[in-house]
């Protein structure tokens, strides 16, 4: 037997499964589930998971010998040989992200029989029962066996051992018990095995026993008829001969039966007819003989026969792996039904078969067989087929059904949904549905994606085993609404939900009840919120610097009261709404105040005083301040003066300039002295002969003082 997986291994993978739930599932599926393998032989062993953890590993726990180990990125395989165990349960395993799962595969080492022997018959006497015995020698597994014991083509008996308890091999020994006529005389006994295995069929057979019958003592005399059991297609003929062992000239027999009797022969201790037609399912003519005034009868037994009028094998449903499901096989007007078998196969492996010894009624019936399967995915593809043999006597008649192909279908993951939790009417956010592990792939996955009871536009994308919808959502009216996301593959579906609050958040108004206004005017500033949904809005009145005031959470509007100065032009207020139920949204609007007010000049603008030097560049400026912006004009000597031109500076440009500033709300006035910078020869040259005529008396006075100190 397989040695268990450690007990460490065992209980790490126990305790782990529910935690692994929750990370996301996988499976683990081993192929082939069930092998039958020549004992000594070998075999492959594939293991292969669903995990799409990079680091995930798996392999196989067997007590058989393991070599040639292959893998790949979800797989790991390997060779079992030498098996002589009978009967093992090699496990395979694999860990992802600190889960375990095993599967289990059942392996059976199978052995054709040594031998098959027929035990040596005794001479027989007519009319005495004896046993007739088949030994098969050293067979296994013997639940697949069938032995068939045969006298020339027709079948006496057989036998299965279905119920048989042990997996080694075994001596199997099969009694069935003859009575013989004078036409078995001559006859061959023999005994044929069959082992049935998945697919592959092996056949033995004993050698032959040739049965010797003698009469009765002198006095007596036998009726026999040939052959004892006929079997005929229903509607078709057969020859029945009537003999005798009666040695008296005036004997004569004959042949009572219900059927239709043609073409009579005969001969000085027999008769033959032909009986045609014969539409009887089972039917028993009898054989007569009048020797020496007594009558002797046989009975022949008459069964009609008809191949399975249809095979037909019930179309299968898209199945869910994992989930059981019933394999239905109807075979069509068959008869006799008790010489039936019926075969389930997937691909080449047999999943059932059933015989009908114990069917009562010898007319045609419709046989319906059933067995249950629980896919795996391995098993995707795959084709079911339903097989029929009808075994008459030496005749066998076989049938079967079409093909239907096996699909299965899996989502071992529930589906993620990704959007807003927050919707404000009329917006049209992005919702994505995402699956993983769809099998057999990813493009089969169907979604349906619907809010608040609507469908959605979407499209789908896929990646690996991965398909995601994604589509708009948005609704016209306020409130709770539902996200729903159903994936479906064949008949698995999944589905996840989320709750989105779809609000109504109006644009504050921000009124200003004079937005241009004289300075020193009173302006009122209003900040208001239309009715909301859900109601309830926190509003804020600020300028670009600070937080002006703010609203409790049922007030519907706030105001701020102001002088308007000139440092107000130009001031921006905004008005900024916010739901109260914590919805992350904010809705703003802003108003600029324009102040409005007279000319102001001042040294910034219009300096009093500029000094400049004679033939540089400058620029006569003066500005005034104002709203609106005031007009300058200046004047010098009564003649207009260019402001803001560039000029080069003469000597006449120095004097008293006149400055007027003037808009609609008044004037204002400034003088603005320029002074020139200029050199004056005349002064110059004075100044030059002065300073020579000082050097120079500097000099003699210099000269004397040193001629007399030296003198």
């Amino acid at each position: 037997m397989a040695q268990p997986v450690p007990v460490l291994l065992w209980a790490w993978g126990t305790l782990t499964a529910l935690a692994g739930a929750a990370q996301g599932s996988f499976e683990v599926s081993v192929s082939p589930e069930a092998a039958v393998v020549e004992h000594g032989g070998s075999v492959w062993i594939n293991c292969s998971t669903t995990c799409r953890d990079p680091g995930a590993s798996g392999g196989l726990e067997t007590s058989l010998i393991k070599t040639d180990r292959k893998n790949g990125s979800s797989w790991v395989a390997f060779r079992l040989l030498n098996i002589k165990e009978w009967a093992s349960s090699p496990q395979c395993y694999f860990t992802c992200n600190g889960n375990i799962k095993l599967v289990t595969a059942n392996i059976s080492a199978y052995r054709a029989p040594e031998r098959v022997v027929l035990e040596p018959l005794p001479e027989m006497e007519l009319g005495q029962a004896y046993n007739v015995m088949c030994r098969v020698l050293n067979v296994a597994p013997v639940t697949h066996l069938t032995v068939t014991l045969r006298r020339g083509g027709e079948t006496l008996h057989t036998e299965t051992f279905q119920n048989h308890t042990g997996t080694g091999p075994d001596d199997i020994t099969v009694i069935t018990e003859i009575t013989p006529q004078r036409s078995d005389h001559g006859q061959e006994i023999t005994c044929h095995t069959a082992l049935d295995l998945h697919g592959s069929h092996f056949e033995n057979s004993s050698s032959a026993v040739e049965l010797k019958v003698y009469g009765a003592a002198q006095g007596s005399f036998e009726v026999s008829v040939s052959p004892e059991a006929a079997m005929v297609e229903h509607g078709g003929s057969v020859w029945i001969n009537c003999s005798t062992t009666c040695q008296v000239p005036g004997a004569s027999g004959g042949l009572e039966t219900s059927l239709i009797k043609t073409d009579r022969k005969n001969g000085s201790s027999w008769v033959a007819f032909r009986l045609v037609n014969i539409k009887e399912w089972a039917s028993s003519p009898q054989c007569y003989f009048t020797c020496g005034g007594t009558i002797k009868l046989v009975t022949a037994n008459i069964s009609a026969y008809r191949a399975p009028e249809r095979v037909v094998l019930e179309p299968l449903p898209e199945m869910e792996l994992g989930q059981a499901y019933n394999v239905t096989c109807w075979v069509l007007n068959v008869a006799p039904v008790t010489h039936l078998t019926v075969t389930l196969r997937r691909g080449g492996e047999t999943l059932h078969t059933e015989t009908f010894q114990n069917h009562t009624g010898t007319g045609p019936d419709d046989i319906t067989v059933i067995t249950e399967i629980t896919p795996q995915r391995s098993d995707h593809g795959q084709e079911i087929t339903c097989h029929t043999a009808l075994d008459l006597h030496g005749s066998h008649f076989k049938n079967s059904s079409s093909a239907v192909e096996l699909k299965v279908y899996d989502l071992p993951e529930e589906p993620w949904l990704q959007t807003s939790r927050y919707i404000e009417v009329g917006a049209r956010p992005l919702a994505r549905c995402w699956v993983a592990g769809v099998f057999p792939v990813a493009g089969e996955a169907r979604f349906t994606l619907s809010f608040g009871g609507v469908s959605l536009n979407f499209t789908v994308t896929t990646s690996g085993d991965t398909a995601t919808a994604q589509g708009e959502v948005w609704s016209p009216s306020p409130g709770q609404h539902q996200l729903n996301c159903t994936v479906t593959v064949g008949p698995v579906s999944r589905s996840a939900g989320q709750s989105v609050l779809v609000y109504r958040l109006p644009e504050p108004v921000l009124e200003v009840t004079e937005s241009r206004t004289l300075v020193n005017s009173s302006v009122t500033v209003t900040c208001r919120s239309p009715e909301a949904d859900p109601p309830g809005v926190l509003l804020q009145l600020r300028d670009a610097e600070r937080v002006l005031v703010s609203s409790p959470p049922a007030q519907p509007l706030v105001q701020l009261h102001l002088m308007a100065g000139e440092e107000d032009d130009g001031r921006e207020f905004t008005c900024k709404a916010r739901p109260d139920s914590g919805i992350p949204a904010v809705k703003c609007t802003s108003a600029r105040l324009t102040v409005l007010y007279g000319p102001r000049m001042n040294d910034s603008g219009c300096p009093r005083e500029w000094i400049w030097k004679e033939g540089t560049e400058q620029t006569f400026s003066c500005l005034a301040q104002g709203n609106p912006a005031p007009a300058v004009e200046c004047m010098k000597d009564g003649v207009p003066v260019s402001i803001g031109v560039q000029r080069q500076v003469r000597r006449e440009d120095a004097g008293t300039y006149h400055c007027k500033a003037s808009n609609a709300h008044g004037s204002a006035s400034r003088d603005v002295t320029v002074q020139v910078e200029y050199l004056n020869i005349v002064v110059l040259t004075l100044g030059l002969v002065g300073a020579a005529a000082v050097l120079t008396g500097l000099g003699v006075g210099g000269y004397m003082y040193y001629r007399s100190t030296r003198i």
